[in-house]
């Protein structure tokens, strides 16, 4: 299973995330702040679980995650939605 969590902060969600999607799954956690994504992996190196998160940086304008397409099973946006910019989706018909 591949989890994907937007803003995922120091990892509160995250850590938890990773230990139900198991050793095959993966958790891709996806923050605009680089020491928050620091922090996160410090936690999941201590918990033993960092082999199974990806922990990357956003931009402002993207949060860099096209490779993604077609793999996420869950998206978990708990507390954050409201800092994503608006933002069109279209769907094939």
């Amino acid at each position: 299973m591949h989890v994907l969590e937007p803003g995922p902060g120091r990892g509160f969600f995250t850590l938890p995330l990773a230990q139900i999607v198991g050793k095959s799954g993966r958790v891709v956690a996806v923050d605009l702040q680089p020491k928050m994504v620091d922090r996160l992996k410090k936690r999941a190196g201590k918990a033993q679980l960092l082999d199974r998160i990806d922990a990357r940086v956003s931009s402002a304008n993207s949060l860099n995650m096209d490779d993604l397409r077609g793999r996420v099973d869950f998206t978990l946006a708990f507390a954050m939605v409201h800092e994503l910019p608006i933002v069109t989706l279209s769907f094939p018909r």
